[in-house]
Order: C-alpha cells, then sequence, then structure tokens
C-alpha cells in the first residue's frame, strides 16, 4: 500500500479543480503573450469582422495555450506554486496580492514620501499637522454661518 507524500497537504475539489487551472490560464497567458498580443491586435483593427478576419491569429493562441493547459508538468509547477502561496497565507494571514513589500522611507523617491506626507495630513515643508476638518469645535462651524457662541 503506497503512502501520501507526508509534505503535500490535502487539497480541496475546489483547488485542484478551479484554482490551480485558473492560475494555469494566467500563466499560460503569460507564456503566449507573443500570440495573445497579435490576437488582441487583429480584433481592434477588424471589430465586428473579427470572427472571420482572426481566425488563424485565434487557432495560435488556442494551439498554444492548450499545450500548457494539457502538460501534467504545468499543472504540477502550478499546483506546487500553489501549495507556496496557501502556507505562506496560513503562516501569516496575508494574501500574496495583498503582500508587497513597502521601502523605508530614506529609500524611496522624495516625490512618493511627499506624497504619502500630504495624504497623512502633513503641510508643506514644517512637518506641521493639519487638523482635519471633522475635528474643529462646533463654535467654529457656527462661527461660519454667521451664528454667535455664547461661552
Amino acid at each position: 500500500m503506497e503512502t501520501p507524500k507526508a509534505e503535500e497537504p490535502f487539497l480541496r475539489h475546489v483547488e485542484t479543480d478551479v484554482l490551480i487551472p485558473k492560475m494555469m490560464r494566467e500563466k499560460a497567458k503569460e507564456l503566449c503573450d507573443e500570440k495573445v498580443t497579435a490576437f488582441n491586435q487583429c480584433c481592434k483593427e477588424t471589430g465586428f469582422l473579427m470572427v472571420v478576419k482572426c481566425q488563424d491569429q485565434n487557432a495560435a493562441l488556442k494551439e498554444c495555450l492548450t499545450t500548457y493547459y494539457r502538460d501534467p508538468a504545468f499543472f504540477e509547477e502550478c499546483k506546487q506554486e500553489y501549495i507556496k502561496e496557501k502556507l505562506e497565507f496560513q503562516r501569516t494571514g496575508v494574501a500574496a496580492k495583498k503582500r508587497v513589500q513597502k521601502l523605508p522611507a530614506s529609500m524611496r523617491e522624495p516625490s512618493q514620501v511627499k506624497e504619502r506626507m500630504d495624504m497623512a495630513g502633513f503641510s508643506g515643508g514644517e512637518g506641521q499637522l493639519n487638523p482635519p476638518v471633522a475635528s474643529r469645535s462646533p463654535a467654529w462651524r457656527t462661527q461660519k454661518k454667521g451664528l454667535t457662541v455664547s461661552a
């Protein structure tokens, strides 16, 4: 009796039949980039007649994508990448799409630092914090409307 591989975690039906094939499609489109670009260009140029005029490009694109879809080694490669991402998510709790490494301020472009400071509410160059409009006192609002406030 054969024992399953200890290092390979169990994959659910949706993972093997939906998520890994989705990853395969995305990677195959990147690998067949030349044919994808040719087909898209043909479709843009011909408009409604693309069904008739872009058959050669469509056939070449389908053939390229199908070779990757049917390749068991490519499936295994995508499966291992999926497992790696899944284990990383279980370890960190951060999805791969959101896992972007931010550079320290000293390594960023000056325009990026200024932009982030502006978004945080810091003024021009003094480092002073501008109070948000919502935090102003009610007296300020009534003075703006022309009403008097008794203290």
